[in-house]
């Protein structure tokens, strides 16, 4: 009897790890996106940043086994996206930040 409360009281926390990493991707990428809305050229420490912040969440989003169909889509959607604007950027051999970062 233990072990079956055991077992679901280590879902149960499993379950809120998952929903709370989501969170924690999301964010992530919001800010990626950010660093990568004002960079003109892959030069610039704020690509490097969006870029870290890219590769980290494909790893977290790997080990994330719980996360329901919803979830997963909507962190793929941002990782997308991300993944997008940097492919925009243009390479470059000085950073010029974009005027307001």
């Amino acid at each position: 009897m233990t072990s079956a409360v055991e077992n679901l009281r280590l879902a149960e926390l499993r379950a809120k790890t998952d929903r709370d990493l989501v969170q924690i991707i999301a964010k992530g990428l919001e800010r990626g996106l950010a660093y990568a809305s004002v960079v003109t050229n892959r030069d610039c420490s704020a690509y490097e940043k969006a870029e870290k912040i890219r590769v980290e969440a494909v790893i977290l989003l790997s080990v994330a086994y719980g996360l329901s169909e919803d979830d997963r889509a909507a962190v793929a959607e941002k990782l997308d996206g991300l993944g997008l604007a940097l492919d925009q950027v243009p390479p470059g051999n000085a950073c010029r930040q974009a005027a307001g970062a």
